[in-house]
């Protein structure tokens, strides 16, 4: 039933209101072909399972409205701000503000982690390694962080079996 409802949801794009994020990246797991497990792994890493996360300013912030979120992500880039990331997956809006039009989209569950399944899977087709895909997902191509977010990330997932 779950999985009928995501695709009327993909079909129509409509706002489901009530959703389970866990079942959320089931199903973009399942469609993406990312091993089971990881992108809740990387959810739990990166914004705690907080939809309404947002972290700029070298700051994170949880906030339970989404107004209040988007409200903050425009004050942080009126201030100068570029490094941005948020919601669910924390996507980084200096490198990927141009796929959603709006600031809402990316905290939307189902744009969220889509979007950042995509992303972590085109990762995986050009490294041909799960583990590096995660690594380059969070830090890009900054080294100095794979070896802390991959011990962050391996009390959620057995790094290992990637």
């Amino acid at each position: 039933m779950i999985f009928f409802n995501f695709m009327l949801y993909e079909q129509n794009l409509e706002i489901i209101e009530n959703f389970d994020i866990y079942d959320v990246i089931n199903y973009y797991e399942q469609k993406h072909k990312i091993p089971k497990g990881l992108l809740k792994a990387i959810m739990l890493v990166e914004s705690d399972g907080r939809r309404f996360a947002v972290f700029g300013g070298e700051k994170s912030y949880f906030f339970k409205q989404e107004k209040d979120a988007v409200e903050l992500v425009k004050k942080l880039e009126s201030s100068g701000y570029t490094n941005i990331n948020v919601g669910y997956m924390q996507i980084n809006l200096q490198h990927h503000r141009k796929e959603l039009p709006m600031i809402s989209d990316f905290f939307s569950p189902f744009h969220n982690v889509n979007y950042a399944a995509k992303y972590l899977k085109l990762l995986h087709k050009r490294f041909n390694s799960w583990k590096r895909a995660v690594g380059f997902y969070h830090a890009g191509s900054k080294s100095e962080f794979y070896n802390a977010y991959m011990e962050k990330l391996s009390k959620h997932i057995d790094i290992n079996k990637l």
